[in-house]
Order: structure tokens, then sequence, then C-alpha cells
């Protein structure tokens, strides 16, 4: 899974749209960017970070096979089994089982054997880097891209895939720097939001979605990506 190509093919077989609504079926949203929608928005337009990038991990079964005939000629393989590996919950296991048809479908000679252990031995299982490939969520604790972005940084302890790359970690240094205008910076970290798309360096897949049932009598609850409610401001109507 060093191979970039090998990863990209990987990311273009899986149709996350498919995904959300055939498998999932809770509101959950195809990922278009390693930052979810929502997070932070143009400060220019307004426009949200995710319509500035545009949709980075497209379904594209050409372009999958395409990627594959060159990891395997980069490889020297025309066949791979490969483990995917997925934490032990109902959900994971749904989610692995659609990526592992989703491969063995699109990429002819690739065979991924699913192994689902409980999250705190799959945890350790990433730490100690004995896995090919594997699933994992990230539920931020403050609302900006970098705490996202930074995931894919080779000084993120959750980088368990240790993608490394020179222009990239250079991208989150000025990022995190935090010396550029507020415009300078929302255009730097769409740069490493596109670039880690393009060496998927994390490749995301969707972004879990709540429901909430508020009576019509209340007002004035607001909700946000990092936590349930805010009742602050709630009031009877």
């Amino acid at each position: 899974m060093q191979n970039t190509d090998l990863r990209r093919a990987v990311s273009y077989a899986l149709n996350r749209q498919s995904l959300v609504k055939n498998v999932l079926k809770d509101g959950s949203v195809a990922a278009t960017s390693l930052v979810p929608a929502g997070n932070t928005k143009n400060p220019t337009t307004g426009k949200d970070f995710n319509t500035d990038t545009g949709n980075l991990y497209p379904y594209s079964p050409a372009k999958a096979k395409q990627y594959w005939r060159k990891a395997q000629a980069s490889l020297g393989k025309q066949k791979l089994t490969l483990q995917l590996l997925t934490n032990d919950n109902d959900i994971n296991k749904s989610v692995a089982e659609y990526i592992q048809a989703a491969i063995e479908k699109n990429l002819s000679g690739v065979t991924v054997n699913v192994k689902s252990v409980p999250l705190t031995n799959e945890i350790s299982t990433l730490s100690k880097g004995d896995f090919d490939f594997a699933t994992l969520s990230w539920s931020s604790d403050f609302q900006d891209p970098v705490d996202f972005l930074n995931k894919a940084s080779i000084t993120n302890s959750v980088n368990f895939g240790k993608f490394n790359n020179a222009k990239y970690e250079q991208l989150i240094s000025t990022i995190t720097a935090d010396k550029q205008s507020t415009k300078a910076r929302y255009q730097t970290m769409q740069q490493a939001a596109k670039l880690v798309a393009q060496q998927q360096g994390v490749t995301p897949i969707y972004q879990t979605a709540a429901a909430h049932l508020i009576s019509n009598k209340v007002g004035g609850v607001h909700f946000t990506l990092l936590r349930d409610a805010l009742y602050r401001y709630a009031y009877w109507k």
C-alpha cells in the first residue's frame, strides 16, 4: 500500500454515494474531501470548503483499472492479497464488507480479506504498523480544517500509514504556524486538501450524520459539528 497508484486505484474503486445510500442508510454523507462538509467556509465568498475543492474522491471504475495496471507494472505483480483491518462493531463490519466487494469487483486480481477486531486491538495493531490498510474514524474537538488535514502529516501520531510527502509537510507547517491572513491560510488549506487527495495519503470514505427529534414548541436549539446540541439559547415558543 506504499504504492501511490494502488492507493489511487482503491479510492477510485469505491462508490461512496452507493455506500451511504444503500449500506449505511442513516443520513451519512459521501466524503468529497478529507475535511468534512460544514467545517469551514471561504472567508470571501461564504462557500463551503468542499464546494471550493470539488469532489476530490470520485468513483471511476475506469480510472481504478487504469491505476491498478500502473501498480501492477511498478510492483511486478499481477495479483495481490490484502488484509483490511477494522473494528468489530456492526457498522464498520458492513463498511469493510462493502470496501472488500468494491475492490474485488473493480480491481481484477486483488483479493481482500477482512479482519475485524475490538477497537483497542485495532489501535494497538495500527500503532505497530502491522497492517495493509484499515478503517478508522476521527471526531474533531475544534472546528478547523487543519484538525483533519494534519492527520496525514508524518508528525501526527494518528498517521499510522506513515504517509510522508515533503510538499504536504510544508503546507501543514504553514497552516499551523498561523501567520498568514485568513484568506491566504484558507487557500493553503485548499492546496493541502487537494494534494493529500492526489497522493491518497488518507482516503476518506464518508461523514457520519445524527438525527434529533425536537418539539415544535422549542426554538433556539443549534447543532454543530463538535457537539450534539447547544441549548444556551433554547426557549419555549
